[in-house]
């Protein structure tokens, strides 16, 4: 038998615990089970050793489920009398760099931070800075670049069977800065294959009320229209606000489009009628592993192989927060392109949403 990784949660809400027979029937193949805690004890090499909330009623209700023994409701308690190889952080957005930090200190080993990782950019390149200096490996909650469709609609892009990769958009609606476009900055540079990022252009719905100038605060979750980015590698891309949860993958030769939040693969290519993309296929793929397993997989195999993480690098997690930041930013400046020098990194978005926070 090989060996056997604690792990451990912070968080027990949606992500962190909640049981996915909730969503069956309405979310497509790829994306079950969803929640830390499953897919934890769905993986060989770890095991459920604690779970912490600070809500008596979590706490009970999930250990119970989960037949966890160890449960603490402050969770600096428990990395210093479970001392977890993994930890998995479901927080709130506002303590997570700090877990992070405490984590690295406490001798974990291997991190799976929720998104977004922080309320700042200068928050989360302290995390990072953490990270590299205790040799911990850190994964990430944007899940669609784990998931098996993604995966093959990337190789299928970079393959060349579609000419060279253009331009990338994603069709989330007009959706709230950290609640949700994480996930869709994050595969802007998935599918880009670059973190290095040259322009950000954005155009956002704000309560102006809520912008403190004299602190460099915005106690909101912005609703961001649109976006523009560009990257070193003349990819260019965007956020429309179109409903559906596409992806479409603009190339020299085809377009590929990931339909419906993973449903199904389309592609377009040139047919009887030279330059237009008319003739189309559909692919789909049966998933072996849900994103969040197949995260948590590829953490444990870092940790035990002491490697780089195979799924994502701590640059990418990086510039996803630079390109949420740089969106409001650029608002802000009255729709002006915001470049990474210009990049305030000390300006906080707290995600405040009525009374909730992202």
């Amino acid at each position: 038998m090989g060996m056997i990784l604690r792990s451990a949660i912070i968080g027990l809400g949606r992500m962190g615990a909640q049981p996915s027979i909730r969503l069956e029937g309405k979310i497509c193949a790829g994306w079950l089970p969803v929640s830390h805690a499953e897919a934890i004890l769905s993986v060989p090499g770890l095991s459920l050793s604690a779970m912490c909330d600070n809500d008596e009623e979590r706490r009970n209700t999930y250990s119970a489920y989960y037949n966890v023994k160890n449960i603490f409701a402050d969770y600096e308690e428990m990395l210093g009398a479970i001392r977890p190889d993994i930890l998995s952080i479901a927080t709130r957005t506002d303590i997570r760099c700090d877990v992070i930090r405490k984590a690295v200190s406490a001798g974990v080993k291997g991190i799976y931070a929720e998104k977004p990782i922080s309320r700042s950019v200068a928050d989360c390149k302290d995390a990072i800075s953490a990270i590299r200096s205790g040799n911990v490996k850190l994964v990430y909650g944007a899940t669609r670049r784990a998931m098996d469709i993604y995966r093959k609609a990337k190789k299928i892009c970079w393959s060349g069977e579609l000419g060279d990769v253009q331009h990338i958009s994603t069709e989330f609606g007009r959706a709230a800065l950290l609640w949700t476009l994480p996930h869709a900055t994050d595969l802007i540079l998935f599918f880009s294959n670059s973190h290095v990022w040259k322009e950000v252009q954005g155009n956002c719905r704000i309560n102006q009320a809520s912008y403190k100038h004299d602190r460099d605060e915005l106690d909101d979750d912005p609703i961001v229209n649109n976006a523009y980015f560009s990257f070193d590698n003349g990819i260019s891309a965007s956020m429309i606000p179109g409903d559906g949860l596409n992806v479409r993958i603009f190339c020299s030769k085809g377009i590929l489009t990931v339909n419906g939040d993973g449903h199904h693969i389309e592609i377009s290519r040139e047919g009887n009628f030279p330059n237009y993309f008319h003739k189309s296929e559909i692919i789909t793929v049966d998933p072996l592993l849900s994103g969040t397993q197949r995260i948590f997989t590829a953490l444990k195999n870092a940790v035990v192989s002491d490697s780089e993480v195979s799924i994502v690098t701590a640059e990418e997690i990086l510039a996803g927060q630079e390109l949420l930041f740089g969106i409001v930013q650029s608002f802000l400046a009255k729709g002006r392109i915001i470049t990474p020098g210009e990049l305030n990194e000390n300006f906080v978005i707290t995600g405040r949403s009525g009374d909730f926070y992202a």
